[in-house]
């Protein structure tokens, strides 16, 4: 087992990692959807990393809003807010701890969205939750409170949970589904899909994130994005959304993206790079970054994993844990409510 932080994710007011095999987590778990006092949450929240159970074989976790989840020896395991089933137990209940899902072994691939899920096991495409926009790859039903698989094809290899629109790889080939108001699914128009249509002809796809209304992707080491850029969230120049996947920039060394909100960070050849407007993409800047504009974070060459969260961002960088942004929550793990505008390293006890 590779040893140091593996696995990192950032939902809106909490954070989550794995390292030496160990699950963390830290922040807020409360529904933002229903904080009344924000002071009494962020004065419950925890400010550093905490270990969740004894286990050490876990490999990947994801979150989005106030829901989580994680695998560990190819099992599933959610919890946090439950809104339409999302947790995939079989009701609305939210959980307190990790809660099994299923009786499967065989999970590899986990993305949480907005109050739904995309996994997958031994292959097969199987999502779970809201449904209002067909997010989960079917026009029925409306929820789903347990898992269920879309299509009968086995070499799924990656999904990609946004706020209402879904990307998964599969032989390279890549697919889309749900929302697409702002082009976001990239097949070169508006209409919402129902199930999974191939994003053009080509192969080569490695890695996708869906945001908040837009996609980033990268095929044969180059990066490329579609859908909303109003912040310049994709990478572009112009601020008008793109329905089909436009190439950002001139490198073919990507390797890994993030984005969330209105912020989008990308790893090329170990270098991190930042664009968009959020909170994360501020950097000490006294101005935002203008779209088109890609800031690098440093002069290093190990950047090794990245997730963005509505206002705060996590990295591994060496096989440690940074974070910036905001901390009001204390989502950044730092041990104190002070936001950072640059990446501080996160230490977890022994």
């Amino acid at each position: 087992m590779k040893r140091g932080v593996t696995s990192v994710a950032a939902g809106r007011l909490s954070s989550l990692a794995i390292k030496d095999g160990k699950l963390f987590s830290w922040g807020s778990q409360a529904d933002p959807a229903r904080i009344t006092r924000f002071e009494e949450v962020a004065n419950m929240a925890s400010r550093t990393p905490t270990q969740v159970g004894s286990e050490s074989d876990w490999s990947q976790v994801s979150t989005a809003e106030a829901t989580m989840a994680a695998i560990r020896s190819g099992m599933l395991f959610t919890w946090g807010v439950n809104s339409s089933g999302c947790l995939g137990l079989g009701d609305e209940i939210a959980r307190a701890v990790p809660c099994r899902v299923g009786t499967r072994s065989d999970w590899t691939s986990i993305s949480v969205g907005h109050n739904y899920m995309l996994g997958i096991a031994g292959g097969k495409l199987f999502s779970w939750g809201m449904n209002t926009r067909m997010q989960l790859g079917t026009k029925r039903p409306l929820k789903a409170c347990f898992p269920i698989q879309i299509g009968e094809d086995e070499d799924w290899t990656l999904v990609s949970a946004g706020r209402d629109h879904s990307l998964a790889i599969r032989d390279g080939k890549l697919f889309s589904w749900g929302w697409n108001g702002e082009g976001n699914l990239g097949t070169g128009d508006r209409y919402g899909k129902s199930k999974p249509a191939q994003v053009g002809r080509k192969t080569g796809w490695t890695y996708v994130s869906a945001g908040w209304g837009v996609s980033l992707g990268i095929k044969n080491g180059e990066l490329f994005a579609w859908g909303l850029n109003l912040s310049g969230q994709a990478g572009f120049e112009v601020t008008t959304s793109v329905s089909t996947p436009r190439r950002v920039d001139s490198r073919a060394d990507w390797e890994k993206v993030s984005t969330r909100g209105t912020s989008s960070f990308g790893i090329a050849n170990g270098s991190g790079f930042l664009w968009g407007r959020g909170m994360p993409c501020n950097f000490g800047r006294g101005t935002p970054l203008t779209p088109g504009e890609m800031m690098r974070t440093d002069d290093s060459f190990d950047w090794e994993d990245i997730s963005m969260g509505d206002i705060h961002a996590l990295a591994v960088k060496g096989g440690e844990l940074f974070s910036w942004g905001s901390n009001a929550c204390g989502q950044l793990g730092i041990g104190e409510p002070d936001r950072r505008d640059f990446p501080s390293r996160v230490t977890f006890a022994q």
